[in-house]
This record gives C-alpha cells, sequence and structure tokens, in this order.
C-alpha cells in the first residue's frame, strides 16, 4: 500500500530536466508464453509490467508474470494506468466478432469491459479499433476508434462512451487526463502528423477537449506524437526535417515554451532516422534510431539535455553492471516502456538469428519505493503537484495531498460532474512542502452529497491540475 500511496503522489510531477542515464542493472525478463514480440508498458515506478504476447495479455510483478486475459491477436498495443491497477488493449467481441478496444480493471477480478465504438462506426476492417493508453487510474482512455470507415482518435470514459475527439489516432494521455497526444493525416496527401489535445478531465468528454492541435508547419509537418510526461508539459515523437524525405524522420521534443526541438539520430549518415517513443518526468526521452528494417536495424538511444543521444547498449555496457549471459551479442532494437519517473525502461533485444526477447533496465537514482517516503520528507519538491486522492473509491471521507516548489497562493475545491463548485477546501497562501487535505464528503452547507464522481481542482500561481474521485455509499 505506502508503494502506491507514493506512486500517486508523485505522479503530477512536471519534467525537471534532472535525468540521470547511469545504468544499475539489468536483467532478462522471461517471457511466459511462446512468443515472437511482446508489447509492453510500465506503471509509473515501473513494479507492475503490462505485455501483450500476440494476443495473451500478462502483467509482471515481482518476478512473476500473472494471465489477465485473451487479447485480440492482431492487436499490438497495450497500456497500463500509473497505479497499476488497469490495463488496455483489444479483444473480440464474443456476440459481434468485432476487435473491441477492452479494459481489464484489477478491483473486478480483471474482468473485460469493453468500450464499444464510436457512433456509426464503420466495418469496413471489422473492427471497432484498439485500445492505446490509459490516464491515472483507467478513468480516461484513448486509442483508435472507426467511423465511416475512416480511423479516428477516441477518448472514453464511463460517462460518456467512445466520443470521436478528431485526428486519426490517439497515441497516450498524460496520467493526469489532461494531454493527449497522436496524429492526424494531412489532407491532400495523406501523411501522418502530429497532433496534441488539450483535456478538462473536470468535464465529461467530449465538452473539455481542446484540439488536436498541429504540431509544427500546416504544410510541412509529417511525424507523430508518442508520448507525454505525467502532466503533459513535454511531448515526444518524429518529426520530418525540411528538405528531408518521406521515410527519413527525426525525434522531436515540444513544450509550450520552445515549441518542438529535434533531437537528431545516433548516427552521422543523412539518412538514419529516428523516433522518440517514450518520455520520463525526470527528463529522459527514449526511443529507437538508425537504419529502419528491413533495409537496416534500430539502436535503442536515451536522450537527456546533460548529454544528447546515446546509445542505450554502450551504456549498459559501460555501466559495470552485472549483464545478463550474451548481452554483448544481441542487438537492442525496441524502446517498449518507460516508467514516468524514469526508473525502468524495457527494451526488445535480437540476436542475429531473428530470435527477440526483453530486457528491464534500471536507472541510477531509482530508489526503493518504501524507502523513498523517509527521503521526501527531508526535500523540498521539484515541481507543483496533485496526488491522486486516497483511499479512491471512498466512504465517508478521503485524504487529498499537493506539494508546493515554493510558497504559493493556492485554492483547492470540490466539483460535481455537472461542473457546480461543492466545497472548497482550500483558499490562501501555502508554504512550499508536502500538504494533505481531508475532504468529509460534504458540500460548503455541512450536508452530506451522494455516491457519484467528483471532481477536485488545485489552481496555484504557476499551474492548474485537476483529477477526478468517487464516493461509494
Amino acid at each position: 500500500m505506502k508503494r502506491l500511496i507514493l506512486c500517486m503522489a508523485l505522479l503530477a510531477m512536471a519534467s525537471t530536466g534532472l535525468a540521470t542515464t547511469a545504468i544499475v542493472a539489468v536483467e532478462e525478463i522471461e517471457f511466459p508464453v511462446e512468443a515472437f514480440w511482446a508489447a509492453m508498458s510500465t506503471n509509473y515506478d515501473g513494479s507492475r509490467i503490462a505485455a501483450n504476447f500476440q494476443g495473451q495479455i500478462y502483467y509482471w510483478e515481482d518476478g512473476v508474470w500473472t494471465y489477465v486475459s485473451e487479447g485480440h491477436p492482431l492487436t499490438s498495443s497495450v497500456g497500463i494506468s500509473a497505479d497499476g491497477t488497469a490495463i488496455i488493449s483489444a479483444k473480440d467481441d464474443p456476440d459481434t466478432g468485432l476487435r473491441n478496444p477492452t479494459i481489464w480493471f484489477e478491483d473486478t477480478g480483471w474482468a473485460p469491459v469493453m468500450l464499444g465504438g464510436i457512433p456509426d462506426y464503420g466495418e469496413c476492417d471489422g473492427s471497432v479499433g484498439s485500445g492505446y493508453a490509459l490516464n491515472h487510474d483507467g478513468s480516461l482512455a484513448v486509442g483508435l476508434g472507426w467511423h465511416g470507415c475512416e480511423g479516428v482518435a477516441f477518448m472514453w470514459s464511463a460517462e460518456s462512451g467512445m466520443v470521436d475527439i478528431g485526428g486519426v489516432r490517439a497515441s497516450n494521455i498524460s496520467d493526469d487526463g489532461n494531454m493527449v497526444v497522436g496524429f492526424d493525416h494531412h489532407p491532400d496527401w495523406g501523411g501522418r502528423r502530429a497532433n496534441y489535445w488539450m483535456n478538462d478531465v473536470s468535464m465529461t468528454p467530449p465538452a473539455g477537449i481542446d484540439g488536436p492541435h498541429l504540431i509544427g508547419n500546416p504544410d510541412d509537418a509529417p511525424g507523430e506524437g508518442y508520448d507525454a510526461t505525467s502532466d503533459g508539459s513535454v511531448i515526444v515523437g518524429d518529426m520530418f526535417p525540411e528538405g528531408a524525405t518521406y521515410w527519413y524522420s527525426q525525434a522531436m521534443r515540444y513544450t509550450e515554451d520552445t515549441g518542438y526541438v529535434m533531437l537528431g539520430t545516433l548516427g552521422d549518415n543523412e539518412g538514419h532516422r529516428s523516433i522518440a517513443t517514450l518520455v520520463s518526468n525526470d527528463g529522459k526521452v527514449c526511443g529507437v534510431s538508425g537504419d529502419p528494417p528491413p533495409w537496416g536495424m534500430w539502436d535503442v538511444f536515451v536522450w537527456t539535455a546533460e548529454n544528447g543521444m546515446e546509445q542505450l547498449k554502450q551504456l549498459c555496457l559501460d555501466s559495470g553492471a552485472e549483464l545478463p549471459e550474451g548481452f554483448d551479442s544481441v542487438f537492442l532494437i525496441g524502446a517498449s516502456a518507460l516508467s514516468s519517473d524514469g526508473s525502468t525502461m524495457i527494451v526488445t533485444w535480437q540476436d542475429d538469428m531473428w530470435n527477440q526477447g526483453s530486457y528491464k533496465i534500471t536507472f541510477e537514482g531509482s530508489v526503493a519505493i518504501e524507502d523513498a517516503g523517509d527521503q521526501a520528507d527531508n526535500t523540498l519538491p521539484n515541481a507543483v503537484s496533485l496526488a491522486q486522492n486516497f483511499p479512491n473509491p471512498f466512504n465517508p471521507s478521503t485524504n487529498i495531498k499537493f506539494s508546493l516548489p515554493r510558497t504559493e497562493n493556492v485554492q483547492l475545491s470540490v466539483y460535481d460532474v455537472k461542473g457546480r463548485m461543492v466545497r472548497t477546501l482550500v483558499n490562501g497562501s501555502e508554504e512550499a512542502g508536502e500538504h494533505t487535505v481531508m475532504w468529509d464528503g460534504k458540500d460548503s452547507g455541512g450536508n452530506s452529497v451522494s455516491s457519484g464522481t467528483y471532481f477536485y481542482r488545485l489552481v496555484t500561481d504557476s499551474r492548474t491540475y485537476n483529477r477526478q474521485m468517487s464516493l461509494l455509499k
């Protein structure tokens, strides 16, 4: 339980730019079933890993794989919520036979929740879509749906069902639910263009969705958005440098202040390509670079502001960490997952006989979750953060924790699903550090509120955060 509390307390930390690429452990992850490839995703601190082994959904924890469900064999996507309690992918609908975006929730025994389709979806490819990613607790999902025989980006919540949010695919959503990244198609020549959507989590989709917004020049901006930090302040993906041929995009990093910044490639060959697919809150950007298959081979990279783009395999070889048998003779070809806290990375290896597998890589600076709480008491937060309330769902009271890097004016309020303010819990100047506020489930008049979904909003001098909670009586 302490692991989960700390994990959620750190959820909304922004990228600090203080990443370290020093590696302290490299271990092989044995697959529980025979599979050529595996898609993987991690929760916030890497303590739980979700995997899709060619349609078989599992999760890994403490070195043990647990079977969850049969998914769809042609869907390579899988995602796990930051709190580790929900997994998303796709499976066949037993009634229609169509591929259906699906979430499995731990608190219901991993029973599948099929998300349905966008109204009037087209059956052109015999599917209604695939699920790609979840917010911190699985209450919001994004992915690819179908409408009128065209792919569309969707957002799902229990209240709204699957909603067309524009664009073509929503590839990821920030842990706090405020940022969605993906791509649309150029209206003239059809190429992918990196997009992002802003989302107000206090509103039921699509009411709070603003976008898609194009990253780059609308006439010359092929690329894709792949991932975002927990608070959505940093987006990564790929873009095409001016004058580059269509196939050879380069990794990019985007913030509101800097716009998109190209990160280069590992090689000095003009034909080298790179794609940034993962980003963590401590500033690491990970992805692949090289001559793309089938003509060449990918290399996994780690990029930081301090060191630029580095080859991950060389970092491992130079680390002094004990390496798995055969590590020096395999290629690291895929960046599968990176925990939001930057401690854990999952990569795909391949040998010269095309055999594949996965390694779990641990970076320096990650400490045991049980020990980190003691450290936090002596260190000021380096960003404003708003944690998930605990417990959640709750009855009759719950605790809300927020952190401040400096003294700021703060307003913390609770709203109902219609956006009406229920109660203000904090309104005034608060000192730097961690703060915990208890809500007793009562409105400003002292009356107990009914069961249902509520939202709490933290407004400071520098940022605004929104989160969702459930009262069950």
